[in-house]
């Protein structure tokens, strides 16, 4: 009977970087997310900073690279996980945006949500992450919709003003149950 030693796991990694952000971030998140798998047992498959600026992908050639690099080594890698290590020194960027949140209703098999649109302002907020202080009309009104709704805290953000062409993809098209925050019509 022969016997055989299971081989580690190997993972593809995929460190995220776009190029505003401070390279350092990327360079030392792919670092440390190496470190970690190859701490957890595992194998690990990555571009390195001479294939990729800090070994990250941040443009289509590096995504091509990667795809290379993971389809030569598709034999061995069992998964992929992708890290965006630089997600730390960000601020919103003051001006108009637009805000949505989908939630699924699972006894009712449905989508619902909400959307709206308001102002990033330029407060200052001692935090970390990706962070910005939101001006929204009505604000209380809508506070009270989420929280009698159930809905979950995070939204997605944009810089444009977008809500009302969500609302109508939303509801008219897929047909879901989606409350529209705005100001109330002018008499």
């Amino acid at each position: 009977m022969t016997s055989t030693t299971p081989q580690p796991l190997t993972f593809g990694l995929i460190i995220g970087n776009r190029g505003f952000f401070p390279g350092h971030l990327a360079s030392s998140g792919r670092q440390g997310m190496i470190a970690a798998i190859h701490n957890a047992g595992f194998g690990v498959v990555a571009l390195d900073p001479a294939q990729s600026k800090f070994g990250a992908v941040e443009t289509r050639e590096e995504a091509r690279k990667c795809a290379a690099l993971f389809r030569e080594n598709r034999d061995t890698i069992a998964g992929v996980i992708v890290s965006l290590p630089n997600f730390g020194d960000e601020r919103a960027i003051a001006g108009p945006m637009s805000y949505a949140r989908f939630s699924t209703n699972d006894r009712e098999g449905a989508v619902r949500g909400y959307v709206g649109e308001g102002m990033f302002t330029n407060d200052p907020l001692e935090t970390f992450g990706g962070a910005g202080v939101v001006q929204i009309p009505r604000m209380q009104h809508l506070l009270r919709y989420i929280c009698e709704g159930g809905f979950e805290h995070h939204v997605a953000a944009n810089f444009s003003t977008v809500a009302a062409a969500v609302h109508e993809a939303a509801t008219r098209y897929l047909n879901w149950n989606v409350y529209w925050h705005k100001e109330p019509a002018a008499c």
